[in-house]
């Protein structure tokens, strides 16, 4: 599991699209990704779908791609991503991501009306 260093809330994540279908066969046509959130980080079962990413997605010179992450509550979370073909066809789960969301921060009380 590749993991954000500990403690920092993650702007964004970085991930390689596939360039091939698991049968050898080159990729002619658009993938959509999906993240997942997994429950247990070790049952690759517990993983439900979680964000569609939107089609236009920042590529760096080095053809990775840059993805923002959604506000996730303060804690620890696990995610995966899919890719999925035009015809629907989607990939088995990559490699996991772990990070900590950090609480990022704390409203103050409501003011109070005081008696004249």
């Amino acid at each position: 599991m590749a993991d954000i260093e500990k403690g920092l809330n993650p702007a964004d994540f970085v991930f390689r699209a596939p360039t091939q279908n698991v049968d050898g066969s080159p990729i002619d046509g658009t993938l959509t990704y999906t993240i997942y959130r997994l429950s247990d980080e070790n049952d690759p079962a517990s993983a439900q779908p979680y964000l569609v990413l939107p089609p236009s997605l920042n590529q760096r010179q080095d053809g990775a791609y840059v993805v923002q992450l959604p506000d996730f509550v303060a804690g620890r979370h696990v995610i995966a991503l899919t890719a999925s073909d035009l015809d629907g066809d989607e990939s088995a789960l990559s490699n996991t991501l772990g990070f900590t969301q950090t609480a990022v921060g704390v409203a103050p009380s409501p003011p109070a009306f005081l008696d004249a």
